[in-house]
C-alpha cells in the first residue's frame, strides 16, 4: 500500500522538485496506522469488519462492498476501462532520481509516466524491486506498523526475492537516454 500510495503522489501531485519515498513514509504514517484508524471508527461509528484487500479485489470490490451493505450491485463499465494504470516501482526510482536532478512541473512527471507505461520501457527482469532503501528499512516498517487485528490479512513477503536500494548510475543513464529518444520521437503526450 505504502509504494502504490507513493507512486500515485509521485506522479500526479502538484509539487515542485524532489518528493522522496522516505519523506513520504513520514508525512504519510497515519495511514499506515490501522488499529488507530480502526478505533476511532469504532468509537465514532460502529464495529468494523476489515477485509484483504486483494482477495476482496478478486472477486471485485463494488460487488464486495454492495453485498455487505444489502445493495444490487450496480451495471458496470468493462474493468479495464475502470483501472488506472501505474508505473512501476523501477519507474518511480527513474522519475524520483530524474526529478532529483532537475525541476520537473506535474506535466513533466505525466509524461515520464506516459513513458514508463509506454512499449519503449523495457525493464531489466529480475527480482521485484522496492522502493525501502533496504531490507531493514522495510521490515523495520512491517514491525513499526503490523497489528494483530489486520495481520492475518496480509500476505506474507518474501523478502529474499526483492531488490532493495535505489536505481543504479549505469541503470538511470540507460532510461534517462530512452527517455530522451522516446521524447525526441514525439510519443504520444498522457491525456
Amino acid at each position: 500500500f505504502a509504494e502504490s500510495m507513493y507512486k500515485e503522489l509521485l506522479f500526479r501531485k502538484k509539487y515542485t522538485g524532489e518528493f522522496r519515498f522516505d519523506d513520504f513514509l513520514v508525512e504519510q504514517r497515519a495511514l499506515f496506522r490501522y488499529d488507530e484508524q480502526i478505533r476511532e471508527l469504532e468509537q465514532n461509528l460502529a464495529p468494523v469488519s476489515v477485509y484483504a484487500y486483494e482477495a476482496v479485489r478478486k472477486g471485485g470490490l463494488v460487488e464486495h462492498f454492495c453485498s455487505l451493505v444489502g445493495a444490487k450491485t450496480p451495471a458496470r463499465v468493462p474493468t479495464d476501462a475502470r483501472i488506472r494504470l501505474s508505473a512501476s516501482n523501477t519507474g518511480a526510482l527513474f522519475l524520483a532520481r530524474l526529478a532529483g536532478r532537475s525541476a520537473l512541473e506535474q506535466a513533466d512527471r505525466r509524461r515520464v509516466l506516459a513513458f514508463c507505461l509506454s512499449d519503449d520501457w523495457h525493464e531489466v527482469a529480475g527480482r521485484k524491486r522496492s522502493l525501502w532503501p533496504t531490507r531493514q528499512a522495510l521490515e523495520q516498517f512491517m514491525q513499526t506498523y503490523r497489528s494483530p487485528r489486520v495481520s492475518e490479512l496480509w500476505p506474507p513477503v518474501d523478502l529474499d526475492a526483492i531488490e532493495f536500494g535505489p536505481m543504479q548510475d549505469d541503470e538511470f543513464e540507460r532510461y534517462r537516454d530512452a527517455f530522451e529518444q522516446w521524447n525526441r520521437r514525439g510519443a504520444a503526450a498522457p491525456a
